[in-house]
């Protein structure tokens, strides 16, 4: 085989000037442990772009094939070479002699066409060709594309092992293996040959008929379509080339133990990224099939497969909401909660738990999902508390769902679920305006889709807090309470009491709170006193936390029924500065906040909605804000 020859290979470089390749550079499958599967030493040969070049894709030759110049053989080779191969047939042109020399040997035997298969070749190579016929017929129907005019398919039966230290497949339980090439450089590719192993571990009782030898012909099928859009599959992420064939095979196939180890990384290891996945990202088109076109979204993903790609294709679909759900692996849950494709075993998918605490810090679901990686993320475990805060935005994609049946779409943003058996009702409130939706169980599944949001956030809470936080809606514009209606300075700051910690606080006087009868607000924290809180908790570890609040505005204000919002105040100059420190270790933090930072809301303010109870001679002002733990805030009196 060379440039002159009459078997080149589909769209050989232009620039054909041999060069001699030193050992890889690059990070390949050389260093992978023996035993390791045959996804893991792929693995290791990919780019970060999820693709295999040159000098790694010679190294696995040099481990399945044939010894080459000045290579490397990989500690492993792959069961099927394909990938090595095409890559290397792609490449021909940075080959020293001696190198093509050596891959010539192994790929350098011409094919029958399919045509004469039928009448000339041996009961393997019929039973190959007929089951290339069958997969291409339907493929031709799936894709709504067929082979272009003037490309064949050959065929070639070969032994596993020439006897002269060559082989011609990279392992023996390698059934077949597609490879393109061109008559002349002048065309791109003009025959697919695919080479099929004349020792097939085939199905003793099936033989020719054995699931895995058809879905393993109808993948390298398969990649002569491929071939017919990107000539050798050369850049396409593996993902795309090797993860749509090996769907389209088991899918002409109904299933076969062929996908057994593709089905177990893909169940087993939901947060693995799509782009770092091969064969095993079969499951994605599997997902697909039961959504959308799999095949059309194949061909598109061989021209364009970057993430934004999939997102701009896929997101109107239900694909992303699905992902993280089939992990729930529960059948009697209808199909969006379980793995399906053919083939596809019932291994259990790993589920996280989650540790909230009862009117704690919000907790991310999300693992890598809440990154840019397209990966699913599955949990489950059982809430503590009252009521289940989920706040979601509409990017962050998947579904929840309680024992009891409840289930509901991360999409739908903020949610509460009520989880206490004898409601959710608040104090002065009607129990028939909870939004809270009541459930029979405290055990959740979530299971997060490629979320191109953060990432969904969940938050146990007491009744008492989940009142305080969501069922506090700001008063009617213009309300009045009149007990409110004047000068105010602060006496002192309140803190939310913590169960087994002993709390001392300090200072917090001097804030001052004009609130006028033409609801006019007048704010000025710039001579508070700085509040001292010290808190020793039962092991006796001591921590104290320092505030100095500053910063002045005018606004408005309105209140009733023990609700008050103060609105409309620029709060550029209003910050807290927040300094922490244990008595074993020192200065813990010091960090100024401002008024548009989340991090205000552990926080009292006199800004926005809060609680308070007024006399004529004293009011109390309790902070509200939306999932944060605990309710601080000011003591005061009349000015």
């Amino acid at each position: 085989m060379s440039a002159t020859g009459s078997d080149v290979p589909a769209s050989p470089p232009t620039d054909v000037t041999a060069s001699v390749l030193p050992p890889p550079s690059v990070p390949t499958s050389a260093g992978v442990p023996a035993q390791l599967g045959e996804l893991a030493v792929l693995d290791a040969a990919l780019d970060d772009a999820g693709t295999l070049i040159l000098e790694p894709a010679l190294s696995l030759f040099a481990a399945g094939y044939a010894p080459v110049p000045r290579i490397t053989a990989a500690a492993q080779p792959l069961i099927d070479g394909g990938p090595a191969l095409r890559t290397i047939l792609a490449n021909l042109g940075q080959l020293a002699d001696d190198q093509l020399a050596a891959v010539s040997r192994v790929v350098d035997q011409p094919g029958v066409a399919l045509a004469d298969v039928a009448s000339g070749g041996s009961p393997l190579l019929q039973a190959a060709g007929q089951h290339v016929t069958t997969a291409m017929s339907s493929f031709v129907q799936s894709q709504d594309r067929a082979l272009p005019d003037d490309v064949r398919i050959t065929l070639v039966e070969l032994p596993y092992d020439n006897g002269d230290g060559t082989r011609n497949f990279s392992d023996a339980a390698s059934f077949a293996t597609a490879l393109p090439f061109t008559q002349s450089p002048d065309v791109a590719f003009d025959e697919c040959r695919i080479r099929i192993n004349a020792t097939a571990p085939l199905d003793a009782v099936a033989g020719t008929a054995d699931p895995a030898f058809i879905s393993a012909i109808a993948q390298e099928t398969f990649h002569c379509l491929q071939f017919g859009l990107v000539p050798a599959g050369a850049g396409v992420p593996q993902w795309v080339m090797e993860g749509a064939a090996a769907f389209a095979g088991e899918d002409v196939a109904g299933g076969s133990r062929l996908s057994a180890a593709w089905w177990e990384r893909w169940i087993a290891q939901p947060e693995r990224p799509l782009d770092r996945r091969t064969y095993d990202a079969a499951g994605f088109f599997f997902l697909l099939r039961d959504l959308a076109d799999p095949y059309a979204f194949a061909d598109a993903f061989l021209t364009d497969p970057s993430p934004s790609s999939i997102r701009r294709r896929l997101e109107q679909t239900p694909l992303f909401d699905r992902w993280g759900t089939q992990y729930a692996m529960e059948p009697t849950w209808g199909p969006t909660y379980t793995v399906v494709g053919d083939g596809a075993p019932t291994v259990p998918a790993p589920q996280q738990t989650m540790a909230l605490s009862v009117d704690g810090p919000r907790v991310a679901a999300a693992g890598l999902t809440a990154t840019t990686e397209l990966s699913a993320s599955a949990y489950r475990f059982a809430v503590p508390g009252d009521v289940l805060v989920v706040t979601a935005g509409p990017a962050d994609r998947g579904g929840l769902r309680f024992l009891d049946g409840t289930e509901h779409p991360l999409a739908e943003a903020t949610q509460a679920f009520c989880l206490n058996p004898q409601g959710c009702a608040c104090p002065g409130v009607p129990p028939e305006s909870s939004t809270a939706t009541a459930v029979a169980s405290t055990e959740v599944f979530i299971g997060v889709g490629p979320s191109s949001g953060g990432g969904p956030e969940l938050a146990a809470r007491s009744l008492g807090q989940w009142c305080n936080e969501v069922l506090v809606p700001a008063p009617a514009d213009g309300a009045l309470d009149e007990c409110l209606s004047r000068q105010w300075v602060s006496t002192g700051y309140v803190v939310p009491q913590t169960a087994g910690v002993l709390q001392e606080t300090t200072g917090g006087a001097g804030a001052l709170l004009q609130l006028r009868p033409d609801l006019e607000a007048v704010v000025s924290m710039d001579d508070t006193t700085p509040v001292v809180v010290t808190a020793t908790d039962a092991t006796g570890a001591v921590t104290t936390t320092t505030l100095e609040y500053r910063g002045r505005g005018t606004g408005t204000w309105s209140a009733e029924n023990g609700v008050i919002d103060v609105a409309g105040v620029d709060t550029a100059s209003f910050t807290v500065r927040v300094s922490i420190e244990t008595l074993a270790a020192g200065p813990l933090a010091d960090d100024k906040i401002a008024a548009t930072d989340v991090r205000l809301a552990g926080y009292a303010s006199l800004l926005g909605t809060g609680r308070y109870a007024c006399s004529p001679v004293e009011m109390t002002l309790t902070h509200v804000t939306p999932s944060i733990g605990g309710e601080a805030g000011f003591a005061f009196a009349p000015a």
